[in-house]
């Protein structure tokens, strides 16, 4: 599986300035951190931020013994930034920290960029991309939260089916208010596929899927958000 997550970035530049910065700003043999430019386009820029890490290890024999090993690791995230009104910049296999790669992009933007979350109805997003699609799509789990059963009591449910389990969630919540967090979805035809889709602009699908289908879910997420 590969996890996709789209945040919102108000670019200060052009994309050819901003890929000029960016090979400024190129990871070495000799540099901690920095960036390796992929592909420029003058809609897009494909590029990684490779961070190196000097990693001490230590082994304790049974006899007391310690011997430290040394080793180097390189951790890597793959990003896509894009202009205009678009969320911006798409983050591929985002790792729990992103607080470093985030400062150096800014760091690249001369701290002019202004880069934040992105919040998205999931509901509204699985819709545009079955128009988009030409497809139906099944929610086939949801994930609710804060909803409300009195005025200090609130619940957190799970709700999964074998088919589209939009009205059962209705008839479950009975008006009550609720947060959708995140949905399981299948779109039909062939192939079958799935997704996961999340509030917070993230969707997960398989390694294999295809370009029209992540385009389907760029597109669906950006016409679901502004």
């Amino acid at each position: 599986m590969t996890r996709r997550r789209w945040l919102r970035a108000q670019w200060p530049f052009a994309m050819r300035v901003l890929a000029d910065r960016l090979r400024s700003q190129q990871f070495t043999s000799e540099t901690q951190n920095g960036f390796i430019l992929d592909r420029f386009r003058a809609d897009s820029i494909e590029c990684r931020f490779i961070e190196r890490q000097e990693i001490s290890q230590i082994v304790e024999s049974p006899l007391g013994q310690r011997t430290v090993y040394e080793r180097t690791e390189f951790r890597e995230i793959a990003f896509v930034a894009t202009p205009g009104n678009s969320p911006g910049l798409e983050i591929a296999n985002p790792p729990r920290s992103v607080s470093l790669f985030l400062s150096r992009l800014s760091e690249v933007c001369d701290f002019q960029v202004s880069i934040s979350e992105v919040k998205v109805d999931v509901v509204g997003w699985c819709a545009r991309l079955a128009e988009l699609l030409g497809r139906p799509v099944d929610i086939v789990s949801c994930q609710l939260r804060d909803i409300k059963l009195a005025d200090n009591a609130t619940a957190t449910a799970v709700i999964r089916g074998s088919s589209d389990v939009r009205a059962a969630a209705n008839l479950m919540m009975n008006g009550n208010p609720y947060i959708n967090d995140k949905v399981k979805i299948q779109i039909q035809g062939r192939p079958l596929q799935s997704a996961i889709l999340t509030r917070q602009a993230a969707v997960t699908i398989d390694r294999n899927a295809s370009d029209t289908l992540l385009d389907s879910l760029r597109t669906s997420l950006y016409l679901s958000s502004t």
